[in-house]
């Protein structure tokens, strides 16, 4: 991913191929995700934190945003922490929903859908001058 933003990619295509990988190896440890994720939500805050620690992505995230900060492609008000962690939390819940009802579906293609949704929101445009 480092490598990738430093020889000069474009930092969404960075974002999605970093969540498709994510997805990919989720899709092959199907297994092993409804207990991390059981571990993100523990009741022991002790195990959430632990967990939340061991999983990067949203640093992970945030690196990749931090190109587009400096462009001014990305909101200025918020984070690129909270911004990274908003976009990993709708992974975890992507991965969630799949896992546990939609399994015969691709993560890869489900997760792509919930990005562009969260990149480009969900109110349509409006044309030039009127009013929502």
């Amino acid at each position: 991913m480092r490598r990738r933003l430093a020889q000069g990619m474009d930092p969404l295509a960075v974002l999605r191929f970093l969540l498709q990988e994510v997805a990919k190896a989720t899709e092959e440890e199907k297994d092993l995700l409804l207990p991390l994720l059981y571990e993100l939500l523990n009741p022991d805050p002790i195990r959430a934190r632990a967990a939340f620690e061991a999983l990067p992505l949203g640093d992970l995230i945030a690196e990749v945003l931090r190109p587009l900060r400096e462009k001014g492609a990305v909101r200025q008000d918020l984070s690129l922490e909270r911004m990274g962690r908003t976009l990993a939390d709708l992974y975890f819940l992507s991965a969630l929903r799949w896992a546990a009802y939609t399994p015969h579906r691709s993560l890869s293609e489900e997760l792509e859908k919930s990005l562009t949704l969260a990149l480009e929101g969900i109110l349509t445009r409006s044309p030039q001058g009127a009013r929502a």
